[in-house]
């Protein structure tokens, strides 16, 4: 599984995740244990520290609005859309 496809994974199952849970911990378990139970052993366990680390980056960009608007203004915004929403 490509990284892109990981973190496509990740925003899917934290919409899923947000909508299931009102606990910010058990949201973040509920989609770290998804990806886990998706990816092979050996890739998730290389990339299980960020997976963690874009699982709480999402979740501060999602929860502030200023930094929302200055990520908005930025190249790497549209790059980032792109992964999220390219058809792979």
């Amino acid at each position: 599984m490509a990284e892109q496809q990981i973190i496509k994974l990740v925003i899917t199952t934290m919409k899923e995740a947000q909508n299931m849970f009102t606990d910010g911990t058990t949201k973040k378990e509920f989609v770290m244990n998804i990806i886990k139970e998706s990816v092979a052993g050996h890739i998730y366990e290389r990339y299980e520290p960020l997976i963690s680390l874009t699982i709480d980056l999402i979740k501060q960009i999602a929860t502030n609005k200023d930094m929302l608007k200055g990520l908005q203004a930025s190249p790497c915004y549209k790059n980032l859309i792109n992964i999220c929403t390219s058809k792979q």
